[in-house]
């Protein structure tokens, strides 16, 4: 194959021309590299403009519902550690200072209460 013109190459470029044509100046191509060059030049040169980036609607809509769940979950966490923050009532250590009951005074979970603590309940 003689050596493409110059407005083939830029035809090329420009995604203008028919399969066959296309075919036979890729293969003429890979057997020269002046014309890879220049074919290489040319799509530089009149190549198609790259398109601007845009979102569809969808995607702002799923960019939205993931923000509102992202915002959730940050919200559910420091819910949470503030609920553990104030102390879950099941066991606080004393204040310092305050006076503490002996390990034998102090009732067991399931154990039946004393007369005291009967009378206070009762």
């Amino acid at each position: 194959m003689e050596h493409p013109s110059e407005r083939d190459l830029i035809n090329y470029a420009r995604e203008e021309l028919g399969r066959y044509k296309k075919f036979r100046i890729i293969e003429h191509c890979k057997e020269c590299p002046e014309c890879a060059d220049r074919l290489i030049e040319a799509a530089r040169e009149h190549g198609p403009e790259p398109e601007p980036f845009k979102l569809s609607k969808w995607n702002k809509i799923s960019i939205v519902v993931m923000l509102g769940a992202l915002l959730a979950v940050a919200f559910g966490m420091w819910w949470l550690l503030r609920s553990v923050g104030q102390g879950s009532g099941i066991y606080e250590p004393p204040a310092a200072g305050a006076p503490v009951a002996p390990e034998d005074e102090i009732p067991q979970e399931g154990a039946p209460p004393d007369e005291t603590e009967a009378q206070r309940l009762g």
